[in-house]
């Protein structure tokens, strides 16, 4: 496909924006499991430079080591609420001439279920690593670093002759700002910091995605 194509790609973040709950993958897994005290001080070391992304994930990660990897896929299941319209809004995607994808640095333990509810089938996201018996060894495949959307979005677009001007992203958090600065607009949903807002071409403040569509339709036409 050439560079001029009228194909449009959209990319979504999940957690905070798709779903009411959770907010946050990983966060989620430590309340279940009661491991969140334990994890706090790694987004600390992370920001202060002290350990890299992949470093802080596999961190997080090790305090889940012989969960059995099913049994907690049905308890994160039971916790998922998608935001009021969020399926209306994927309705009026596939009526576009586009391609949909998640960019998440969640985990696909959730994100993987939220795609399979929307009929999104491509995905990139963070993987727990099980053995052969099922259960979480305590580490990650990491491919979606905190600030690791950008990349993606741009190669996948390269890769599809997609011009940034037919780019679309969609989050909520600073770790989505790279993806805004891929796409030729940006959405911003219940931002969580000012810092987003800035490099947000529209913003919603609504526990409804409803907004979204008739932002999409504005933005879309052909």
């Amino acid at each position: 496909m050439m560079y001029g194509s009228t194909k449009w790609l959209i990319a979504f973040d999940v957690d905070g924006t798709l779903l009411e709950r959770p907010r946050s993958s990983w966060k989620l897994i430590h309340e279940l499991l009661g491991t969140l005290d334990k994890a706090k001080r790694y987004p600390i070391m992370y920001m202060r430079g002290e350990i890299s992304y992949d470093e802080w994930a596999k961190l997080e990660a090790s305090l889940w080591r012989g969960i059995e990897y099913e049994w907690l896929k049905e308890r994160v299941i039971r916790e998922i609420k998608l935001r009021d319209g969020c399926k209306e809004l994927f309705q009026e995607i596939r009526k576009r001439n586009s391609d949909c994808i998640f960019i998440s640095a969640g985990l696909g333990i959730i994100v993987y279920e939220v795609a399979k509810m929307l009929g999104v089938n491509e995905v990139y996201t963070n993987e727990l690593v099980v053995d052969k018996n099922g259960r979480i060894t305590g580490d990650v495949i990491v491919r979606v670093s905190f600030k690791g959307k950008e990349d993606i979005l741009r190669r996948i677009a390269i890769q599809r002759g997609i011009p940034k001007s037919r780019i679309i992203a969609i989050g909520d958090s600073e770790s989505d700002i790279g993806m805004f600065r891929a796409a030729g607009t940006s959405i911003v949903v219940n931002p969580e910091n000012e810092r987003v807002v800035r490099y947000a071409d529209y913003v919603v403040h609504s526990n409804s995605l409803r907004p979204l569509i008739s932002i999409l339709r504005s933005i879309m036409q052909e």
